[in-house]
């Protein structure tokens, strides 16, 4: 396939998911120059959309395995990677199986994460690069402004989705709480415009963490106007 293909490919994209596996293919690039990754790179992503994440990553032999519970019918031949079906509660993988673990708004659809996260840390091992993004919630005060702004490129069923989806979602204090009772305790946790990031760099596992108020890890049930 052409770059000229490619790119064609990648601009019939949704805007959003373009933005997200773009930023994680220009990290990738990063850590090879730095040369902090195997050569070549193992890499997962947990709940990827088909195909998406390897259209970014422009690694020569790079592994690229991408995971979901849905079935990917053309894709992964079309790209070159693997494909498996399975559920991020059990990571299907070795301990320490990959170099880097990539996930793009997965956890909003879970209650309590912290078994993906727990399973996340393990096929990562202990020196394994983590890079999660997630949508972030508002305060409650702010959630119609924040889904005007945020959501103004969606419209209808898109827009109703996008509006479940922030209020389902994580804040970084809660995201925090999550990550301090999991296995990937001391990755840094961070907010990032509508987003949420948590973050692991292999060589420095403690990293910077949000200050995280006492209490359950479990997240708080969103108030009944803002439950999808």
């Amino acid at each position: 396939m052409t770059g000229d293909q490619q790119l064609a490919d990648l601009l019939d994209l949704p805007f959003d998911q373009y933005q997200r596996y773009r930023i994680a293919g220009d990290i990738l690039a990063i850590l090879t120059r730095q040369g902090v990754l195997r050569d070549p790179p193992t890499i997962l992503d947990v709940g990827g959309y088909p195909g998406l994440l390897p259209r970014f990553v422009a690694i020569p032999g790079a592994r690229t395995v991408v995971m979901d519970v849905v079935p990917d019918t053309s894709s992964a031949r079309r790209y070159g990677y693997t494909y498996v079906i399975g559920s991020g509660m059990e990571l299907p993988f070795p301990d320490g199986a990959f170099d880097l673990v990539i996930s793009n708004s997965l956890l909003h659809h879970i209650g309590d994460p912290t078994a993906v996260l727990d399973e996340i840390a393990r096929v990562a091992g202990p020196s394994g690069r983590v890079l999660l993004r997630d949508l972030r919630r508002p305060p409650r005060g702010l959630m119609p402004a924040w889904i005007a702004w945020h959501g103004r490129h969606y419209r209808g069923e898109m827009r109703r989705l996008y509006r479940d989806s922030v209020a389902a979602a994580f804040t970084p204090e809660e995201m925090a709480i999550v990550v301090r009772h999991s296995r990937l305790a001391g990755a840094a946790v961070s907010d990032a415009g509508p987003y949420l990031v948590v973050a692991r760099d292999g060589t420095n596992r403690r990293g910077l963490q949000l200050a995280a108020r006492p209490g359950s890890p479990r997240k708080p049930t969103p108030p009944p106007e803002e439950r999808p």
